[in-house]
């Protein structure tokens, strides 16, 4: 389990060492799921899938010790699961808000200096379009946002990526991969192609 892990791990804070054992195939973690099929079923993560996708990330996006991430998505959606997996064991902070509230999200993220978080396209759209307070916290320790849940249309990318000047991913996955599959990252210079040459 997790907190055996932890215990005998040999990667020091800030290193990520993902070790084969004995139980690498045993179950990790369980979600339940209908988005393939459209009948609910429970799937099944083994502890290989989810330190080899939590792994994945570090390479992809650089974390490190120095990181605070926000967590905003419910803890039972597979959705940040990486990050939570990933930022404990290398050594970086947590900030949780219970319940969503846009207000409070800014100030958490503020107060906590947050690096990098995972919102929905809804909740973006709480954040840039109804929320006064945007421009009264300091974000700048923001480096990485990544939205997910909904295709975005490419304005609200664009609001984004002006509004918050970090780095900003969309991403599209499956329960059954253990989530992300691939993702998008957008350059504010592809947001003036023409429609017929924007990826």
């Amino acid at each position: 389990c997790f907190d055996d892990a932890m215990r005998e791990g040999s990667g020091k804070a800030g290193e990520f060492v993902v070790e084969p054992s004995p139980g690498a195939s045993h179950g990790f973690e369980m979600y339940y799921t209908s988005g393939t099929t459209g009948r609910p079923k429970g799937v099944m993560l083994s502890n290989e899938n989810v330190c080899c996708h939590a792994h994945q990330a570090l390479e992809e996006f650089g974390f490190g010790t120095s990181d605070t991430r926000a967590h905003f998505a419910p803890m039972y959606h597979l959705v940040d699961e990486y990050a939570m997996v990933l930022i404990t064991w290398i050594g970086g902070t947590h900030a949780l808000q219970a319940t969503w509230d846009a207000h409070a999200a800014l100030h958490l993220m503020a107060s906590t200096k947050v690096t990098t978080t995972h919102i929905a396209a809804t909740m973006l759209q709480m954040l840039l379009i109804t929320n006064p307070e945007r421009a009264n916290v300091d974000l700048s320790p923001l480096r990485l946002i990544s939205c997910g849940g909904s295709a975005l249309p490419l304005p609200l990318v664009s609001q984004a990526v002006d509004a918050f000047g970090v780095r900003f991913f969309t991403s599209f996955g499956m329960t059954e991969c253990t989530g992300k599959i691939s993702v998008s990252r957008l350059q504010p210079n592809m947001f003036t192609l023409p429609r017929d040459k924007q990826i």
